[in-house]
């Protein structure tokens, strides 16, 4: 059949139909697999999931879900390709798992780092009104090809679309096996998709410039509110931001009075007030 209508090469495909057939499939009885390869602690591990111990999302966007309507405003409108909250089987603890996959889409080692680093503040978010443990978090990126000089932070495992197949030799007559397994290894649909693939119209510049950490804290003291930084989610993500992970960003700047392009007003921060906040770290 595969010749007679050429594969789907959409990610979401892959993220919200074909990753969550094998690794929940019989009622939820292969997680446990895909858990265990995670290595995450035997106390979230259970005999069987149902609504009283997870929750498993895809394409979780925190400013689109419901509830937690203080948040919608500010929360980043990054998207994490899958979310999965477990309850322990001793304690009140949870237990946050976050995946960000890619399959066509080209990438690099710093394209895939900055897009990770902008889910940070969704999950410093959840941790936060949930009350996770910062060892109870993990942050995944699972890829077809893991990009040179990609290297997992605290807290993150970098693993392959190749893992995820060995997870499950038993299902190699599954309908959802072979199509992964297809995918990724057919020289004729494996290959990346070319720039210009998705015909998208290029997007006009709307910053005046980038620059590091410590080069827009000097910026905004110096300017305050006569220049405006992009930071996604705003004042409250910046709030909730450690050093460690703002000293990695490169920071997006513009002028007030000559604004270049349109704006989410939610994403940009006068730089009064990013001063007032980085400073009272």
């Amino acid at each position: 059949m595969l010749k007679i209508l050429p594969l789907c090469r959409k990610e979401k495909y892959f993220t919200s139909c074909i990753l969550p057939q094998l690794i929940c499939g019989d009622f939820m009885q292969r997680l446990n697999h895909f858990l265990n390869f995670l290595n995450i602690n035997n106390k979230f591990i259970h005999e069987n999931y149902s609504l009283d111990n997870l929750l498993f999302y895809t394409e979780y966007s925190l400013k689109e879900s419901a509830d937690w309507i203080e948040l919608l405003n500010h929360s980043t409108k990054e998207t994490p390709d899958l979310v999965l909250l477990i309850k322990s089987r001793i304690d009140n603890s949870h237990l946050l798992v976050v995946i960000e996959a890619k399959m066509y889409n080209r990438t690099s080692a710093k394209k895939f780092r900055e897009q990770l680093d902008l889910q940070k503040p969704i999950i410093e978010i959840i941790k936060g009104k949930i009350g996770i443990k910062e060892e109870d978090i993990l942050h995944i990126g699972l890829l077809k090809d893991i990009p040179k000089n990609l290297v997992a932070l605290e807290n993150e495992q970098i693993i392959t679309w190749s893992d995820i197949l060995k997870l499950y030799p038993d299902l190699k007559e599954n309908y959802f096996y072979k199509i992964l397994d297809f995918a990724i290894t057919n020289d004729k649909v494996s290959s990346p998709l070319k720039k210009g693939a998705h015909s998208q119209t290029k997007r006009k510049q709307n910053y005046f410039d980038k620059c590091s950490y410590d080069e827009i804290k000097k910026l905004s003291s110096k300017e305050g509110s006569k220049i405006i930084i992009g930071f996604t989610g705003g004042r409250n993500a910046l709030k909730v931001a450690d050093d460690v992970e703002l000293e990695k960003r490169i920071f997006k700047w513009d002028y007030v009075e000559s604004s270049k392009g349109k704006k989410n007003k939610g994403n940009w921060i006068y730089g009064d007030e990013f001063y007032q906040i980085v400073t009272n770290k």
